[in-house]
């Protein structure tokens, strides 16, 4: 791994290969030389993550990804997901850059801030096309948490899919759709849920923890094919809660590149929300905290 040597933000600290971003309760372990992956993620000290299985090789920690996944299949494309990232940093950020895959063309890099006053993160992405051609490309967070909880996000416009998978069940409520994770509601295999969202947010909640994840809301039309623009995964093993989302399509020239925001807001919930489906009060916190944070500095 090779960084240059500006001074690190004060929020960053670097433990051997490793970084971590604290901010005020936050903690966010990442791994530059394992696909600049997000490693950990703990809030006083409580990890909400799935963290490093070396029996599971690429199934745990937050990576990135291109989308549609037509593109390149399984497994992940190694330069994005699992390669080491060359990492710069400067005054206020924290930067891993990928290599440029060689049957995509795609380099991809991620920059980590916090955002003051608040218990946010903010995750810079881009995708360049270092290819010879014009390609269509979209963002793709993919992050795996512990196995539990109840997922929720605001319903769009489309039904679900679940691709070649069993269908992850879900219940709508007053637009909502919430995923309470159980095992007994499960086939012994693969869940997935693909979907349209709306108002741009994606939440977790689990043992009184919250994550939000706030991007930019995606029209169906903009949706990467065989895509949703919110997706849920369950693996048959159980070993995590994958949280993904995407952004828009976009069609990027020889040379250009992509970017694209995500904010990932983490609470332990105040005392007197329901947590359960169906909670008004806590879809009510989510979409306050949202309402706070910019999503773009």
């Amino acid at each position: 791994m090779s960084h240059n040597t500006a001074t690190p933000p004060a929020f960053v600290m670097q433990q051997g290969n490793d970084f971590v971003v604290e901010h005020g309760a936050i903690q966010l372990g990442l791994k530059p030389l394992i696909g600049g992956r997000v490693a950990s993620l703990k809030y006083n000290g409580h990890e909400l993550m799935k963290t490093q299985d070396p029996a599971r090789n690429v199934l745990w920690g937050g990576v990135f990804w291109s989308s549609p996944q037509s593109d390149w299949g399984w497994p992940p494309i190694e330069a994005h997901d699992s390669k080491p990232y060359k990492v710069t940093v400067d005054a206020d950020s924290l930067l891993f850059a990928s290599q440029t895959d060689p049957r995509t063309g795609f380099k991809i890099s991620k920059r980590f801030s916090v955002i003051p006053g608040s218990e946010a993160l903010r995750f810079h992405y881009r995708i360049y096309n270092h290819s010879q051609e014009t390609r269509s490309i979209a963002p793709w967070e993919i992050t795996r948490l512990k196995p539990g909880g109840i997922t929720l996000y605001p319903k769009g416009e489309e039904g679900y899919q679940s691709g070649i998978f069993y269908l992850l069940p879900v219940v709508e409520r007053d637009g909502i759709v919430w995923q309470k994770y159980n095992m007994q509601n499960l086939q012994k295999d693969h869940h997935k849920l693909m979907a349209d969202g709306s108002e741009g947010w994606l939440a977790y909640v689990n043992e009184g923890y919250l994550i939000i994840k706030q991007f930019e809301d995606v029209p169906v039309a903009k949706t990467a094919p065989g895509e949703g623009e919110i997706e849920l995964f369950v693996g048959a093993e159980r070993s995590s809660m994958e949280l993904q989302q995407q952004g828009p399509l976009t069609s990027l020239k020889a040379g250009e590149y992509l970017e694209w925001d995500v904010v990932w807001h983490v609470h332990k919930v105040p005392e007197g929300i329901p947590l359960k489906e169906g909670s008004e009060a806590l879809v009510s916190y989510i979409r306050d905290q949202v309402a706070k944070t910019a999503l773009k500095p």
